[in-house]
């Protein structure tokens, strides 16, 4: 009963660690398809963050408050959320998926409140055109970022590096 207990968590673990990429267009119907989500996170998680009196503060799951934040992000595909304060405004990070690919780490992540954006552009910022640059060395050693717009406070972040 143990090692069965012990191989499902097992490959449990394995296979929350092989999660599948998203594409672009996946993280903007999400946040689309689930605005009401994404606010009720941002008004928690800011007022979480704050009455911690930290300038930053990974939320954790220490408190059912935290953990029930942590529920409602999963639902969103959401893998952690990070408050920042910042000019005395609520900031959060909120990953979806971390990747290696080749050499590089990618990053696709939510985030709400940023002071300053990276302007994202489709004609530089294609996921193929990018993939393509990465496998010339003149370019390899060069980060992509940008932040597009998905509201007037929320973006969706991409980074690699």
């Amino acid at each position: 009963m143990k090692v069965r207990i012990t191989l499902l968590l097992t490959v449990s673990v394995f296979l929350a660690g092989c999660s599948q990429q998203p594409s672009y267009d996946f993280m903007v119907d999400n946040f689309n398809q689930n605005k009401p989500t994404f606010s009720m996170i941002a008004t928690i998680a800011c007022d979480i963050g704050e009455k911690t009196g930290l300038r930053s503060y990974a939320i954790n799951g220490k408190t059912e408050q935290e953990k029930t934040l942590l529920e409602l992000a999963e639902r969103i595909n959401v893998e952690a959320i990070s408050y920042v304060e910042a000019s005395g405004k609520c900031q959060l990070s909120m990953p979806v998926w971390k990747g290696y690919l080749d050499d590089s780490h990618q990053l696709f992540a939510y985030r709400y409140n940023i002071s300053a954006p990276r302007p994202y552009n489709a004609a530089l910022h294609r996921y193929q055109q990018i993939r393509d640059k990465e496998g010339t060395q003149t370019e390899k050693s060069k980060s992509v970022l940008f932040d597009m717009k998905l509201s007037k406070r929320w973006f969706f972040s991409f980074i690699t590096r």
